[in-house]
C-alpha cells in the first residue's frame, strides 16, 4: 500500500470549541476514502486542514511521504490535492469554456484572447472526460450535477492526485448522483484518489471503499465498507437510534420521495 496522505494526532481548537482532537487519518493510492460523522463531528475541519485552508494546532501530516506540519492552499495544490466544495464557485454567466480555462485563457501572438483556441482545448478536455456539455453552454443553464463535473473537470487541470468532495450530492436528485458517481469511479479507474464527505450514508456505503468515522471531533474508527453496514455506521457514529430517510430502490429504480438515508 502506498500512502498518499498520513495524518497524525491532528488537533483544531477554535474559541470554546474543540474540533478535532488527536485524529489520525490516512488514504490509501487508488481508494475512495469517505468521512462520517454528525454536524459538528469535525469531518470538514479535517478535510479544510489536508486541503490547506486550516493549519492544526498540533499534530503532522505525511503528504507523498513528506513531512508537513501545515499547508496553505498553493502547497497543497503543488503536492497533487485539490478541494471541490459544496458550493461550486463558477462563474454562472460566463461559458463552460470560460469556466473550465478560468485565469488561463489561452492568447494569441498579439495578445488577444483566442476563442477558438479555448473552445477547442475545453472541448477535447471534455471529450476525454466523458462530459457531454458544450463549451459555449453558459453555466447557468447547467444542471447542478454537470456543474460539480465541470467543477471537477477545472481541478484535474492541475494534475492532481487527490480531489477532496464535501458534501457533493446533497443539492442533486438520484438520478444526477448516480451520473456523477460514475464519473467519480471513471476518474478513480483513471488513478485519481477520493476523500468523500457526506451525510447520506448509503450512498458512501455504495461508492467508497474505506470509511472514516468522526464523533465529536475524535477519531471512532477507520473500515472496509465490506465489513460494515448500514446499521453499525448509525451506532458507531450516534450510539443511539435516529430518524433516517432512505433512498429505496424497487425494480431497478429509484424513488425520489422521503428516499435518502441521512445523517445530521
Amino acid at each position: 500500500m502506498k500512502y498518499l496522505i498520513r495524518a497524525r494526532g491532528i488537533t483544531k481548537i477554535f474559541p470554546g470549541v474543540r474540533a478535532l482532537k488527536s485524529v489520525d487519518f490516512d488514504l490509501i493510492e487508488g481508494e475512495i476514502h469517505g468521512i462520517v460523522g454528525k454536524n459538528g463531528a469535525g469531518k470538514s475541519t479535517l478535510v479544510k486542514i489536508l486541503a490547506g485552508f486550516l493549519p492544526p494546532d498540533s499534530g503532522v501530516l505525511e503528504i507523498n511521504g513528506q513531512i508537513k506540519y501545515a499547508l496553505t492552499p498553493e502547497m497543497a495544490i503543488k503536492e497533487g490535492i485539490a478541494y471541490v466544495p459544496q458550493q461550486v464557485p463558477l462563474v454562472p454567466y460566463l461559458s463552460v469554456a470560460e469556466n473550465l480555462l478560468f485565469g488561463t485563457w489561452v492568447k494569441n501572438r498579439i495578445g488577444m484572447i483566442s476563442w477558438k483556441s479555448i473552445y477547442q482545448i475545453a472541448k477535447e478536455r471534455l471529450n476525454n472526460l466523458n462530459i457531454n456539455v458544450e463549451p459555449k453552454q453558459i453555466v447557468s443553464d447547467l444542471s447542478l450535477q454537470q456543474r460539480q463535473m465541470i467543477y471537477i473537470a477545472r481541478a484535474l487541470f492541475s494534475n492532481p492526485r487527490v480531489i477532496i468532495l464535501d458534501e457533493p450530492t446533497a443539492p442533486l436528485s438520484r438520478i444526477e448522483t448516480d451520473i456523477l458517481f460514475k464519473f467519480i469511479r471513471d476518474l478513480n479507474y483513471m488513478g485519481i484518489s477520493f476523500i468523500y464527505i457526506s451525510h447520506y450514508l448509503n450512498e458512501v456505503l455504495d461508492l467508497c471503499h474505506r470509511i472514516t468515522i468522526l464523533r465529536d471531533g475524535v477519531r471512532i474508527g477507520t473500515f472496509r465498507t465490506d465489513e460494515i453496514d448500514f446499521d453499525t455506521l448509525i451506532r458507531l457514529i450516534s450510539g443511539e437510534n435516529i430518524n433516517i430517510f432512505k433512498r429505496k430502490k424497487t425494480r431497478n429504480k429509484w424513488r425520489r420521495d422521503n428516499s435518502r438515508r441521512e445523517f445530521n
